[in-house]
C-alpha cells in the first residue's frame, strides 16, 4: 500500500518491502506516528512518548496489536470530531429556518464533544454554548407563533438561562422584550381554565421582567379577587395604578381604580352595617389611597365622623367630598351634613350658609326648618 499511513499487519507490503520482523514493524509504526505529529486530531504528549519508546526498541513484538488499537483510536477520534463539527455547522447555518432540528443537532454535537479528548474540542464546546441561546430564542418564536405558549415559555427561559451563562447580552435583551408577552398569554389561558393560582404566578413573572406591563396588573387583580386574596389584590391594584399613570395608560388606571374602589366601598358598607366603625374607617382610608378624588368615599367618612360627634372631621371630609363631587352628583346631602356639624360647633353663620345650599330636593324641608331654628337671615 505505497504512500499510505494506514495501520498494517505482518506480511503486508509497504513501499515494496515485506514486513516480517516485529522490530521492523515497530520502526514502520514509528514512522507512521511521526507523520501523525503534524495532524491536529492527535494528542501529541502520548504520541511523543510512544515514538521515543519505539525508536529505542523498548516496545516488543505485541506492538502489532497495540499499533492497531492505537491507530483505530486515532481514526475514531478524528471521525467523531468531524461528525461533531458537521453537527455544529448544520445548527449554525440552519437555526433560523429549522430551529427545532438545529437544536437537536446541537445537542448531539454537545454529547459527542464529551467523548472527544484534545485541545481542539474545547473550542468547539465553547462555540456550542454560545449558539444555544440563539437557537432556543428561535424555537420560542416558532412555538409562540403556533400559539403553543407553554412550550414558548420553556424555550424562552432556556434562551435566557444559556445566554446568561455566556454573557450574551443581545439575546438577554431580546428575551426580556418578548418574554412578558408570552407569560401574559399563558396566564390568560390558565385564567380562562380557572387555574387562578397558576395564572397569578405567570402574571407575577411578567412583572418581574417588566413592571410597566400594565395589563398584567388588571388580570392578576381579577384572579386574586376570584381567590379571595383581597389584601394581595389591593396591593396589586395600588402598584398597577402607579405603573399605569407612569405609562399614561388612562384606561388601565381607570379599570384598576374601579376594581379597588368597588371592593372597598362594598366592604366598608358591610363593616358599617355590622357596626364595625373603626374597621370601616380603615377600609375607606385604603380606598382614598387608591383614588383620592372619589367624593362618595369622603361623604361616607363624613357620615361616620358625624355619628361619632367628631365635628371638625365631619366638616373636613364634607369639604373634601364637595371639592371632588362631579357635576352629576347630588350635593344637597353633603351640604346638609356639613351644616349640622357647623351648628354643633357653634358656627351659626357657617351652618346657615350650608343649609341654604342644601335646601333643595329631598333636603329642602329639613334644611328650611333648621334655618328657622337658627334664625338664619
Amino acid at each position: 500500500m505505497p504512500g499510505s499511513n494506514a495501520a498494517f499487519f505482518p506480511g503486508e507490503e509497504i513501499e515494496g518491502r515485506q514486513i516480517s520482523n516485529p522490530r521492523d514493524v515497530g520502526l514502520h509504526f514509528y514512522a507512521y506516528l511521526s507523520g501523525l505529529k503534524e495532524r491536529k486530531d492527535v494528542k501529541r504528549g502520548n504520541l511523543n512518548i510512544t515514538i521515543m519508546r519505539l525508536k529505542n526498541g523498548a516496545i516488543p513484538g505485541f506492538i502489532l496489536v497495540f499499533s492497531l488499537l492505537f491507530a483505530t483510536t486515532i481514526t475514531t477520534s478524528a471521525q467523531e470530531m468531524k461528525e461533531a463539527v458537521d453537527l455544529y455547522n448544520f445548527a449554525a447555518q440552519n437555526f433560523k429556518t429549522e430551529s427545532a432540528k438545529a437544536l437537536d443537532q446541537l445537542k448531539q454535537c454537545e454529547a459527542l464533544c464529551e467523548k472527544i479528548e484534545g485541545e481542539e474540542v474545547g473550542d468547539l464546546k465553547s462555540k456550542v454554548q454560545k449558539l444555544y441561546p440563539m437557537i432556543y430564542f428561535e424555537v420560542a418564536k416558532v412555538e409562540y407563533r403556533g400559539k403553543h405558549y407553554a412550550e414558548a415559555v420553556a424555550a424562552m427561559e432556556d434562551a435566557k438561562r444559556t445566554a446568561e451563562a455566556v454573557d450574551d447580552r443581545t439575546t438577554i435583551k431580546n428575551v426580556d422584550k418578548v418574554l412578558p408577552g408570552i407569560y401574559y398569554n399563558v396566564g390568560l389561558q390558565e385564567q380562562t381554565n380557572a387555574n387562578y393560582e397558576k395564572a397569578v404566578s405567570l402574571y407575577q413573572q411578567v412583572l418581574n421582567v417588566n413592571k410597566n406591563y400594565v395589563l398584567a396588573y388588571v388580570a392578576m387583580a381579577i384572579c386574586q379577587d376570584s381567590l379571595r386574596q383581597h389584601d394581595a389584590m389591593l396591593e396589586t391594584i395600588t402598584e398597577g395604578v402607579k405603573a399605569a399613570r407612569m405609562a399614561n395608560n388612562l384606561k388601565v388606571e381607570t379599570d384598576l381604580r374601579y376594581m379597588g374602589l368597588n371592593y372597598l366601598k362594598r366592604k366598608g358598607q358591610q363593616e358599617l352595617d355590622a357596626k364595625q366603625v373603626d374597621s370601616a374607617l380603615a377600609t375607606f382610608g385604603k380606598a382614598i389611597a387608591i383614588d383620592e378624588r372619589d367624593a362618595e368615599i369622603y361623604l361616607a367618612m363624613a357620615n361616620i365622623y358625624s355619628k361619632r360627634r367628631e365635628y371638625d372631621r365631619t366638616v373636613e371630609y364634607s369639604d373634601k367630598a364637595l371639592a371632588n363631587a362631579p357635576g352629576t352628583m347630588n350635593k344637597n346631602q353633603i351640604f346638609f351634613l356639613k351644616a349640622q356639624a357647623l351648628a354643633a360647633k357653634g358656627d351659626v353663620p357657617g351652618a346657615c350658609e350650608s343649609y341654604k345650599e342644601a335646601a333643595f330636593g329631598e333636603f329642602k324641608e329639613a334644611a328650611t326648618h333648621q334655618m328657622k331654628e337658627l334664625k338664619c337671615k
